[in-house]
């Protein structure tokens, strides 16, 4: 059994050597402050490590309330700005798809007035082939 880190033999000693200095009048008085002494020592750490305890403890719930809050709002930036990108990313795919459409209307215009315009070159070629030849051809082709 140790009290206070003394050992039985060791608290012994003290008390021997206290009682060869100090007498046996004034030993129990020294004791009794000596209790005294250990039991306020004992409280006021018992009370610092309370108190320690208790402000660790505010301070932990204080860092968690603001943790949490700024969790809150990075989460809601976060969704905020995921949504902007989604909605910016939707708005050029139908600018593309848009802009692809109108291009390939107006290559498809194109093609076909390319091809009308091939036709009428080759209708107008077919119409000359077409019709005989007329006099004044003959007599070209005479001399």
């Amino acid at each position: 059994m140790d009290f206070m880190g003394i050992g039985p033999l060791e608290l012994l000693l003290v008390l021997i050597i206290g009682f060869l200095l100090l007498g046996p009048d004034k030993l129990p008085q020294m004791a009794a402050k000596a209790g005294q002494l250990y039991r306020s020592f004992k409280k006021a750490t018992f009370d610092l490590t309370k108190t320690i305890t208790e402000d660790v403890s505010t301070e932990k719930k204080t860092l968690g309330e603001d943790v949490s809050s700024e969790k809150k709002a990075i989460t809601e930036d976060l969704s905020s700005i995921s949504k902007t990108i989604t909605e910016d990313l939707s708005n050029i795919r139908r600018a593309i798809t848009e802009d692809l459409s109108s291009e390939n209307k107006a290559a498809k215009d194109s093609a076909i007035a390319s091809v009308a315009e091939s036709d009428e070159v080759s209708g107008a070629e077919n119409t000359n082939k077409a019709t005989p030849p007329t006099a004044s051809h003959h007599k070209v082709n005479e001399r």
